[in-house]
């Protein structure tokens, strides 16, 4: 996706990415956490050497989980836009 365009995600999608979330420990999903590659990607934010960076990534996941949960709960659809 690139910046500056919107992605809608149907309330189907969003049902999918919560079921999915939710049923994966946020450890196992730790065990892919790269920060030599997201640095080299130059991934924002620029946090990756950080000793702390690895717990912003949880928070934001427990964050979109549970967006992503609510949504489905209301059979909404989530619209992202990243400018």
């Amino acid at each position: 996706m690139a910046y500056d365009s919107s992605r809608l995600f149907t309330a189907d999608d969003v049902a999918q990415a919560a079921h999915f979330l939710t049923n994966i420990p946020f450890t196992a999903l730790a065990q892919h956490y790269a920060p030599a590659d997201l640095i080299a990607a130059d991934i924002y934010p620029a946090i990756w050497d950080e000793d702390w960076a690895l717990s912003y990534l949880e928070d934001a996941s427990t964050r979109l989980v549970a967006l992503l949960r609510a949504a489905t709960a209301d059979h909404e659809p989530i619209l992202v836009w990243i400018s």
